[in-house]
């Protein structure tokens, strides 16, 4: 455990002594305050039949920050270590590889909701200051869509940042890791979209592109419907990149 936080506190000071790490966090916070305002503007304007948190998570710009958020915090991870030379000799002292892969990819997911700390922010503030009142009543925050979306943030992040792990662990070059993390993850994405696009699909395909749909999720958990079939499905293929990204890492210290 000690020498997991002796690596996990290396990873957080990397991140938060970087100036790109406070331009990520800036501009997450403004895009997401836009998002934020323009939603406010058309609940205000229009009837929708869904809590502001729910519309706003379940909107195209909202997945597409998150898409370039996972590539942005995870390219460096062991990329950047493979480019300096760092790597080698951090594989080969008295740690073990897990401890390694572990506290990174711990130190990404906490960096990973920070980035969403204001957006979490927003939402209480509004809840807080403006409330339903000014919608006539409407339905305009709602604490299980609140905290069923966070949670889903949360468990979304678990398997996409394993994902940028294991690309960054492919390649030294950082902008290769990036590009690999963003096309897996959009094509991840896109697959679970196939279902409204093509209306001819089996139903055994339908159910699969359902089950395995970040948005499909995403709908269920900021409505108040809480499956822990999706809780499952993200740790375990979180557990499955993150094993891959160890066999990776283990064919590289034996090469040393």
């Amino acid at each position: 455990m000690r020498t997991f936080l002796i690596l996990f506190s290396r990873e957080i000071k990397a991140y938060f002594q970087s100036i790109v790490a406070y331009i990520v966090i800036a501009a997450v916070s403004l895009l997401h305050g836009v998002i934020f305002l323009k939603f406010v503007k058309a609940l205000k304007s229009d009837s929708v039949p869904m809590a502001l948190n729910q519309v706003m998570l379940l909107n195209n710009q909202f997945w597409l920050v998150l898409l370039l958020i996972i590539p942005l915090i995870t390219m460096r991870l062991f990329s950047e270590e493979q480019k300096l030379g760092t790597l080698e000799p951090l594989l080969t002292a008295p740690v073990q590889s897990w401890q390694v892969i572990f506290s990174k990819y711990v130190a990404a997911l906490f960096f990973y909701m920070v980035l969403y700390l204001p957006y979490m922010f927003y939402m209480v503030y509004f809840e807080k200051t403006v409330g339903a009142s000014a919608f006539g009543g409407a339905t305009a925050f709602s604490s299980p869509s609140f905290y069923g979306g966070y949670t889903m943030i949360f468990l979304i992040g678990l398997f996409f940042v394993a994902v940028g792990c294991l690309a960054s662990a492919l390649t030294s070059n950082q902008i290769i890791a990036a590009v690999i993390s963003f096309t897996v993850l959009l094509i991840y994405f896109f697959l679970g979209l196939l279902r409204v696009q093509f209306n001819d699909l089996p139903q055994i395909t339908v159910e699969f592109l359902e089950y395995i749909s970040p948005i499909e999720h995403m709908r269920d958990w900021s409505a108040g419907f809480f499956d822990t079939r999706p809780v499952v499905y993200y740790v375990s293929f979180a557990g499955l990149t993150l094993a891959l990204t160890h066999q990776v890492l283990d064919y590289r210290k034996w090469k040393i």
